[in-house]
């Protein structure tokens, strides 16, 4: 019984990439098409497998720009039997964040998603804390900028209590923190768009600035 798994990386990380260092520790490395793409461009990496026995495709390869020093490295695992099948960002060089289409896929074959980009720094007294995804001037394009923003800010570091005081100025943005601990998000997500949008204008402005009031 063969399996398949396609995982598109669109990349939004500002500078092109190229895909290489394909590693397997279960069926044949990952293949490219194209073997590399620029900002905006996307690479499908395909691993596939036709054994009868350990038939499943599980490994690992990389998306560089060796003049930028940027750097993703992607795990995935789809088994031949037993055991959820998924993508991830195993390591990125400094900033490099990511968003994945889906937690986990089933069936066979797999398209699994992917968008790579450059992050954009949470900071607080001058201590940077994580990095979570940019938000486009338009956040609801295909690449599915809107909810990878948003898994981002769920990331481990940034939902730290020195986020929220960081987040948190009476004389900008005159509203209360968010309480991670009882699980709220909406103000310092209200925040982080707000100050996107800094310039008053856009169709998304109005019920911003009525959130954010």
């Amino acid at each position: 019984m063969s399996r398949t798994i396609n995982i598109a990386v669109t990349n939004w990380s500002g500078v092109s990439l190229s895909a290489g260092d394909a590693k397997s520790q279960e069926g044949p490395a990952a293949t490219f098409s194209p073997s590399s793409t620029p900002n905006g461009g996307s690479i499908t990496a395909t691993a596939y497998n036709n054994s009868l026995f350990n038939g499943g495709n599980k490994g690992t390869f990389v998306l560089s720009n060796s003049s930028t020093g940027a750097s993703y490295t992607i795990f995935y695992t789809h088994p031949q039997t037993t055991g959820a099948s998924y993508i991830s960002l195993q390591s990125a060089s400094t900033g490099g964040v990511a968003g994945i289409g889906q937690p986990t896929y089933s069936g066979d074959p797999i398209n699994a998603t992917m968008n790579v980009y450059a992050g954009v720094p949470v900071q607080t007294g001058g201590t940077t804390l994580g990095y979570v995804t940019p938000l486009f001037e338009n956040a609801y394009t295909v690449s599915n900028n809107c909810q990878d923003l948003a898994n981002s800010v769920f990331n481990s570091a940034t939902r730290s209590g020195a986020l929220i005081e960081a987040a948190f100025n009476q004389s900008t943005t005159p509203y209360m923190p968010a309480d991670f601990t009882g699980g709220q998000l909406a103000t310092t997500l209200v925040d982080v768009l707000y100050n996107c949008f800094t310039s008053g204008s856009g169709a998304d402005w109005p019920i911003l600035k009525f959130l954010a009031d």
